[in-house]
């Protein structure tokens, strides 16, 4: 790594990568067809209301309340028992010393 020109190559060759892979490369047309694929997002510039209204087939349904709130089914375990594979967590549901 003596050589400057190498170095200063390989950091400008670095620098112009990086700026590829995260340059936004859209155009108004790109945005206006992912548009399409978002039926439920509002227009451009335009108030959701989210925090007065749910969206359609929610299961809370208004404003949120946390007194009223009710979970949906991804919290519940699985069907048929679940298999513990932590070893602390087996002795201390079954009341053993975890040392």
């Amino acid at each position: 790594m003596r050589n400057p020109l190498f170095v200063a190559t390989l950091c400008a060759a670095g620098l112009l990568g990086g700026a590829a892979a995260f340059g936004q490369a859209g155009t108004e047309d790109t945005g206006a067809s992912a548009q399409a694929k978002y039926p439920l997002a509002p227009a451009a510039g335009v108030d959701s209301h989210a925090r007065e209204r749910s969206v359609r087939g929610a299961v809370n349904q208004g404003a949120f309340n946390e007194k009223t709130f009710k979970f949906g089914p991804r919290g519940d375990a699985p069907a048929g028992g679940s298999v513990i594979w932590n070893p602390v967590m087996v002795k201390m549901k079954a009341g053993q010393k975890v040392t």
